[in-house]
């Protein structure tokens, strides 16, 4: 995490970005860690300062490799990203708050942002030896570590120089798996602040456990990346691919290629791109029960590329159709400094058809409105997933509530369902008798109010994301399975099942039969009443068409890789969240245009839209609170600012909040806006910004999701592990 002001990144709706800083112990205890390796630590590990006009942080990092003067320190990627963007200097400290303090400037080698790791490098004479990433120790839980950095950055220098470096002591709680069972974090039990994002995590002996990174909020769980993450890092990966058609004739389109890969130490050996026509393909490629991907296909040819500067790149030719543009399934190829072949998922491209002009840079399904594929295509609507397994609806009558409680006047009532499992996106039905809840796993459940009766429910039996009421039913994307289905809202029965691979966001609202699915820095249209899908652009297409008659703050971001994307209950409007920034879209049938983009408040931590129910007022939820771009009034550290729709650029008020930020709803029944913060999972206050009521709902919770019924004074509060269904107090009983 950062010490500055962006200074908290979002891990997912739980999770704040921040360094690992455990419990101090009240002294070094004798039977810890020795000295000679405590102080081989601390030499290693650096104090990082990033820096961007109007914008620092700082963050830790520490020596994984000395080669010669070349110094290698690794951190996370967000310390040295403000605002979404790369810093302009980055300078790392070693040595930090001691007489031997050397500060030098440092370049970034590469960032693996999936992975939040970035390798840094500088040039100094005798550095101090690196941690040894050789030492592998055997993980287990209640495992006593030791965490190294520069927590609050400067706040606890104890003269105007660089802080001394803080050493913290802990224990790890628990391991954690993907879905593949590869190791994805390591679970600390100890707190966390900022500055510290980076900074090693070590055993008694040294031995690196981790790089600290996230915290979830409002406990003292703390996250930390492991080693092999690194490691694979250090080793080469593929990063990205970029095609661009430079000739098309006689039947042949040549295509020129170029790999992006992430190798700091300079170790890929070989990269390569497997090519093969995507009508040759029977079956959709999948990855392995490992979680890597195997080779596109026997048939695929394969194209050796030459490596330079970070890159591969090469050229090679394609057969064209006659009369349309022919669809292509590529597929990266590399062999890493472990000796190891990685390959990575396929992508579809379309070459221009026999003798058309060079068609330029392509991108996935940029310009291919009008076709209709496998990949973006349509799905026969069924009810059977995979072998036998059928999914049926199911009447109840479940009673979910739990004991009520008063709290300061309000009426809170526990809903018992499993609440950590919820997708943070509560839908109500628009007359406000009912709403919908949806698990992760993709258990739906329709319940009513004020009785909280499960009145239906459904089992989807797959990965879901997402959600969203239109006027057709209840909308939900499974990203794994990349498919939008579509259900009646009475009856829950399945209507459409739509192919939207790759999808990870969607859009829909109440008065209108469109839904609108983000992949990527691409969006396309879903019509609900057919189940097809009926028009896609690239975003940026739309911001080139759109030119100067948009409108744009002068801090704006670009629109880029959309993170969400929420429409306006009036079905007018369409808002996407990228690069820290609102953007806001007209909705014009099936197709949308640009209008404007706002000013860059979102920080590092960016973390959802609220809409009001009447379509009059947004705001974007992030976990260090909107930063003002200079033009805006003065905000706490925690504040969120609140605009009209149809103007991003002055805001129509704000609400401080406190730390940190994660939950907004507006309340036009009782006039109220409600927020959060750490310590209070509901506040609430009047539309000038004053708080009227704070309330404690559970100790050590944190607030997912808030949700205002739209027809009375009631609102849902979703927390880490609870559901609550509050009645908020009469004006008069305040």
């Amino acid at each position: 995490m950062y010490n500055g002001k962006c200074n908290v990144r979002r891990l997912s709706v739980l999770v704040i970005s921040a360094v690992m800083l455990l419990a101090v112990a009240p002294a070094f205890a004798q039977k810890g860690m020795p000295a000679r390796t405590l102080s081989a630590i601390k030499d290693a590990t650096v104090f990082v300062n990033s820096w961007r006009p109007h914008i620092s942080a700082t963050g830790s990092g520490f020596i994984i490799a000395v080669k010669g003067k070349a110094v290698y320190v690794a951190t996370n990627a967000h310390t040295v990203m403000l605002r979404g963007k790369p810093a302009s200097s980055v300078l790392l400290t070693f040595r930090s708050g001691t007489p031997q303090e050397k500060t030098v400037p440092a370049r970034v080698v590469c960032r693996d942002d999936g992975q939040d790791l970035a390798v840094l490098k500088v040039t100094m004479p005798k550095p101090p030896r690196p941690i040894n990433l050789g030492a592998k120790p055997t993980l287990k839980e209640t495992m006593t570590i030791y965490a190294f950095g520069f927590p609050f950055g400067k706040a606890l220098a104890a003269h105007r120089g660089h802080p001394a470096i803080t050493v913290s002591k802990g224990t790890i709680s628990s391991i954690r798996y993907d879905d593949y069972r590869r190791l994805r974090y390591v679970q600390i039990d100890g707190d966390i602040n900022p500055g510290n994002s980076g900074g090693p995590v070590v055993d008694t002996d040294g031995r690196l456990i981790g790089i600290a990174v996230a915290k979830v909020i409002g406990t003292q769980i703390g996250l930390a990346i492991p080693p092999e993450k690194l490691q694979q890092v250090l080793d080469g990966k593929p990063k990205g691919l970029a095609l661009k058609e430079t000739a098309n004739e006689k039947g042949k389109a040549t295509i020129a290629a170029t790999v992006e890969l992430i190798d700091p130490m300079k170790k890929i050996k070989s990269a390569s791109v497997l090519v093969i026509a995507a009508d040759k393909i029977k079956t959709q490629p999948s990855p392995s029960a490992k979680g890597l991907w195997r080779r596109l296909h026997r048939e695929a040819e394969l194209h050796k590329f030459k490596i330079a500067d970070s890159k591969a790149t090469g050229s090679f030719a394609l057969p064209t159709d006659a009369m349309k543009r022919k669809a292509y399934l590529f597929q990266v190829r590399i062999i890493n400094g472990n000796k190891e072949t990685l390959y990575t998922r396929p992508v579809k491209f379309f070459i221009s058809p026999a003798n058309a002009k060079a068609a330029g840079t392509l991108k996935p399904t940029e310009g291919n409105e009008d076709d209709e594929d496998d990949w973006l295509g349509d799905a026969a609507v069924t009810t059977i997933i995979g072998k036998g397994k059928k999914i049926r609806p199911k009447a109840t009558g479940k009673l979910l509530a739990g004991k009520r409680k008063n709290i300061k006047g309000a009426v809170a009532t526990p809903i018992n369902i499993e609440a950590k499992k919820l997708v943070a996106n509560i839908q109500w039905v628009p007359d406000g008798k009912s709403f919908f809840a949806l698990t992760r796993g993709g258990l739906l459940r329709k319940i009513s109010v004020p009785g909280l009766v499960e009145v239906r429910r459904i089992d989807i039996k797959n990965q879901c994301s997402w959600m969203a009421l239109s006027k057709e039913g209840l909308v939900v994307l499974l990203d794994r399975l990349g498919e939008v289905w579509l259900f009646e809202t009475e009856t829950l029965r399945l209507k459409h099942r739509v192919a939207v691979r790759g999808a990870a966001g969607l859009a829909a609202c109440p008065a209108t039969s469109v839904a609108f699915v983000t992949y990527g820095m691409n969006v396309a249209a879903v019509n609900l009443k057919t189940g097809k899908v009926t028009w896609r652009t690239g975003l940026s297409k739309l911001v080139r068409q759109a030119g100067e008659t948009a409108r744009r703050h002068r801090t704006s971001g670009s629109v880029g890789l959309s993170r969400q994307s929420v429409m306006s209950p009036d079905g007018k409007y369409l808002f996407i969240l990228a690069d820290g920034c609102l953007h806001r879209f007209a909705v014009k049938g099936n197709k949308l245009e640009y209008e404007e983009s706002g000013p860059s408040t979102g920080g590092s931590n960016p973390l959802r839209i609220e809409i009001s129910g009447d379509s009059r007022y947004v705001a974007l939820l992030s976990g260090g609170g909107n930063t003002n771009p200079g033009d805006h009034p003065d905000i706490d550290k925690y504040g969120t600012y609140l605009y009209h729709l149809n103007n991003l650029q002055t805001p129509v008020t704000y609400i401080t909040q406190g730390p940190y930020p994660t939950a907004l709803a507006f309340d036009r029944k009782a006039r109220l806006i409600y927020g959060q913060n750490i310590n209070y999972q509901l506040i609430a206050y009047r539309p000038g910004g004053t708080k009227v009521g704070m309330y404690r709902l559970a100790q050590g919770e944190t607030t997912a999701q808030l949700a205002a019924c739209p027809k009375t004074r009631k609102v849902l509060v979703l927390t880490t592990k609870s559901l609550f269904w509050v009645e908020m107090p009469h004006p008069g009983n305040r």
